[in-house]
């Protein structure tokens, strides 16, 4: 780069402090999913990799795979994953990975949400794909896009006869997902021609560039966060969805990608649970705890990050192991995230001994990380448009994430903060002008949300 050429990296950091988002055209495709996810790794204090325990789970995972003859093969073999080669079926994946989002539950395997469906109770994962083969047969058209935009045609009783339960817990964040479903395809009508196809055929066989397409359209698949004051990608439903299209396809036709491997592993629950059992990662006495009591991890914490960003360095170091010992080998961090989470449930059918997995509950919208709130910074929500007047008249009345009624508290000159009863931080931070230089919240998880100015301190050094 010459001396008159503008750097790339300070030009992306002046956009995003002034807000400017980066015009369609100007998408590339690097998703910068695993610099930040090296970067996480080098900072994080509580999740640590063990290199010797990536070593032998690198040739434990290797073998285990040769043995299963494991592939792009094993996604279709499956009862409730479509078979067919079609545009239907690239409707049903982007459908499935929209929504695919905490499914855990608190409560026992006789009373959580589960779906009955061909003879048998499905759970998990499986109920979301269960409930749309379900749907189907009933000749309710849930995969397609413009289907989802109509609320005429498509009422709100007609998602939850979608997505019912067999039990009295009904499905997770079900308000979320129906917010989810309405705004894509609105997006997908307007910018896409309410095609999927067409969004997959304008990243041009990118697997990186469609990952940016979604990120960039889609709120839902904009899976970012803060960690240590810098910005990071997580992507992990976007990417899902470029890596099931590949495994459905074969590699071929709507699965086609050049770039296939440059795609990184989905962090997840299960995935860092089978990596800590495996010895590939080892946690803080605090975090260890936090796990194995099961508490909840609020969204975008800084423990929680460091369980998404570790993982996802630990798959690709994996990755590099296996290829450095067998270079012929045709294994990248889709299918180790796949063989992952199967060998995940398999043990816990067997009832092996584990950690838990660790508990967040989120869609995975953009939001504030750690205990603190220390920059301003906008919450960005699908289902909820912000005001971008100079007063804030329009405002949200319920909690985007549990429901909850919200009750606005007014702080000078422009903030307006709305606290909920979910008891772990839930509320809308809605800002029409820059004032995180004076004000920060107290305590991210206090429901109260109490507010304190800066110290004279912090107001000269940020000054």
């Amino acid at each position: 780069m010459s001396d008159d050429e503008a750097d790339p990296e300070l030009l992306e950091l002046l956009r995003k402090s002034l807000g400017i988002s980066v015009p369609s055209g100007g998408l590339t495709s690097d998703t910068g999913v695993l610099k930040d996810a090296e970067y996480i790794y080098n900072n994080s204090i509580d999740v640590a990799i063990d290199m010797r325990g990536t070593q032998s789970a690198a040739s434990l995972i290797w073998e285990q795979m040769q043995q299963r003859s494991y592939s792009t093969d094993a996604w279709s073999e499956h009862e409730l994953h479509p078979k067919t080669k079609d545009e239907a079926t690239a409707n049903f994946i982007f459908t499935m990975d929209l929504l695919n989002f905490s499914f855990w539950s608190e409560k026992d395997e006789t009373e959580r949400f589960a779906v009955e469906y061909k003879d048998r109770k499905w759970t998990g994962y499986w109920s979301l794909v269960a409930c749309l083969q379900r749907a189907l047969d009933e000749e309710i058209p849930i995969t397609t896009p413009s289907y989802w935009a109509d609320d005429i045609k498509c009422t709100d009783e007609i998602f939850r006869h979608v997505f019912r339960s067999c039990t009295d817990e009904s499905m997770p964040l079900l308000r979320d997902r129906i917010d989810c479903l309405r705004e894509t395809g609105r997006i997908l009508n307007e910018e896409f021609d309410g095609s999927v196809a067409l969004l997959i055929e304008t990243a041009g066989s990118s697997a990186g560039m469609l990952v940016n397409l979604l990120a960039h359209h889609f709120p839902s698949f904009n899976d970012e966060t803060k960690f240590d004051r810098r910005e990071v990608r997580v992507l992990k439903r976007a990417q899902i969805f470029v890596a099931d299209l590949w495994a459905a396809f074969n590699g071929e036709a709507y699965g086609h990608f050049e770039d296939i491997d440059n795609i990184t592993m989905f962090a997840d629950y299960r995935v860092p649970q089978m990596l800590h059992t495996l010895g590939c990662l080892s946690y803080s006495p605090p975090l260890d705890y936090a796990i194995r009591s099961q508490k909840l991890l609020e969204p975008g914490h800084s423990w929680e990050v460091q369980l998404r960003g570790c993982s996802i360095w630990c798959v690709e170091l994996l990755r590099r192991q296996i290829l450095q010992k067998h270079p012929d080998a045709k294994v990248n961090a889709i299918l180790i995230d796949f063989f992952l989470y199967d060998l995940a449930k398999e043990r816990e059918k067997a009832g092996e001994d584990a950690i838990p997995h660790h508990r967040t509950r989120s869609i995975c919208f953009p939001i504030f990380s750690g205990p603190q709130l220390r920059d301003a910074q906008l919450l960005h929500t699908a289902s909820q448009s912000l005001c971008d007047s100079t007063s804030c008249n329009s405002l949200a009345n319920t909690c985007h994430i549990c429901n909850a009624a919200l009750q606005p508290l007014r702080l000078r000159p422009i903030p307006v903060i709305k606290p909920c009863c979910y008891g772990l931080g839930c509320f809308y931070l809605l800002w029409c002008g820059y004032v995180g230089k004076f004000w920060q919240p107290a305590h991210v998880g206090d429901t109260k949300a109490r507010l304190k100015p800066r110290t004279k301190r912090e107001k000269k050094r940020i000054d």
